[in-house]
């Protein structure tokens, strides 16, 4: 009798630990959610980290829902320079497993510099935070173009410019014909560029066209296109070798970039195709389109 009590009290725990235990009819686990990281993509959906200015960017964040669907929050807030560029607040139902939240829309790189993607997710009383980094290629060279040259209209004339830093501080100049004081450097904003180039020392050159290439912030050098420049302007001229183009494209390599160097090639030739010198050389951006100066 004493054992038979005993089996029952111990069905009868068993039996009410498992009422205890189990869920209440219509409940279930409540859902949980984590983030895994937040990132950029460009406008193909492709994950970069490395943007050209104006180039649309897409924000995004990867979450994990778990046991049962989820009303998310997400708020998207970058920030360039302490400069609030993008923010957005809107919310989301998903099913368990694991999605990619998208900005509502891509947005462009409006200036150079490091940029800081934040994102925060609310889940009831659970606040999540994640944030990436990406850059906007601080670095831009162009090159000015000039269809009638000291020599000929067929041969062309090239000048160069390159920001010197992720501001709106330049480096331009040319080699206007064969004596050194035909030489010109200067520096100042991008309207000083083109004002220059509309106007340059030498009359003979009016440059009418110019043509840009986006590069990498860590990739430019510029203290080394300056001495290249400087350099270039106290050497001899030499036609074929060393002139109005040889040089352009000496300062534009020193800064970073790995042009074919222009030897025995006429400008306006090789102005005209610019877009081919970055083919097959793993460039990050192209040659913008044709801009005019007058």
């Amino acid at each position: 009798m004493n054992r038979s009590w005993k089996a029952a009290v111990t069905v009868g725990l068993m039996v009410a630990a498992t009422i205890l235990i189990a869920p209440l009819p219509g409940h279930t686990s409540p859902a949980s959610v984590s983030a895994e990281r937040a990132l950029t993509y460009d406008s193909t959906r492709r994950e970069k980290r490395d943007f050209s200015p104006d180039e649309r960017i897409l924000y995004a964040i990867l979450v994990r829902v778990s046991d049962t669907p989820a009303e998310l929050e997400v708020s998207w807030k970058v920030n360039n320079n302490s400069r609030t560029i993008y923010s957005h607040r809107q919310k989301h139902n998903f099913q368990p497993g694991y999605h990619a939240i998208y900005s509502p829309s891509a947005v462009p790189s409006d200036s150079a510099g490091l940029y800081v993607n934040s994102v925060t997710i609310k889940f009831g009383t659970q606040t999540i935070n994640r944030q990436s980094s990406f850059t906007v290629a601080a670095g831009r060279v162009c090159m000015f173009y000039a269809p009638a040259s000291v020599i000929s209209e067929e041969v062309g004339h090239v000048g160069w410019a390159f920001r010197q830093t992720t501001g709106d501080r330049w480096e331009f100049g040319g080699t206007e014909y064969i004596r050194a004081q035909d030489n010109w450097i200067k520096t100042g904003t991008w309207r000083d560029v083109l004002t220059s180039f509309k106007s340059p020392p030498v009359k003979a050159s009016r440059y009418t066209t110019y043509r840009c290439l986006d590069w990498p912030k860590a990739w430019m050098d510029p203290v080394a296109a300056d001495k290249t420049a400087r350099a270039a302007s106290s050497r001899p001229y030499t036609l074929t070798i060393d002139n109005c183009l040889t040089r352009s494209v000496e300062v534009f390599n020193a800064y970073g970039l790995s042009l074919p160097p222009g030897e025995l090639e006429y400008p306006r030739h090789y102005f005209e195709s610019l877009s081919r010198t970055t083919e097959g050389v793993n460039a990050p951006t192209k040659w913008s389109p044709l801009q005019r100066l007058r």
